[in-house]
């Protein structure tokens, strides 16, 4: 499972989270080595939305080797 936080700075609201249920550390070794606001592009079929959370099937990651906040590139 992976829990992710919605990231736009146009927008003035509290981040919600991306849950992905079912993500092999095989196919995305990448989460292995992350740090707190590293930028991930994240795609997949939306299951469930709540008020603060966004259940996704079938994610898909892109890793942009990018931070965000106070860590900004």
């Amino acid at each position: 499972m992976v829990n992710l936080k919605h990231y736009d700075p146009s927008v003035r609201y509290t981040n919600g989270e991306i849950v992905c249920p079912g993500i092999s550390l095989e196919t995305y070794p990448e989460f292995k080595s992350m740090h707190r606001n590293e930028l991930v592009a994240v795609s997949g079929t939306v299951q469930e939305v709540s008020y603060y959370r966004v259940l996704l099937s079938q994610a898909h990651f892109e890793f942009t080797g990018r931070h965000i906040g106070k860590d900004k590139d």
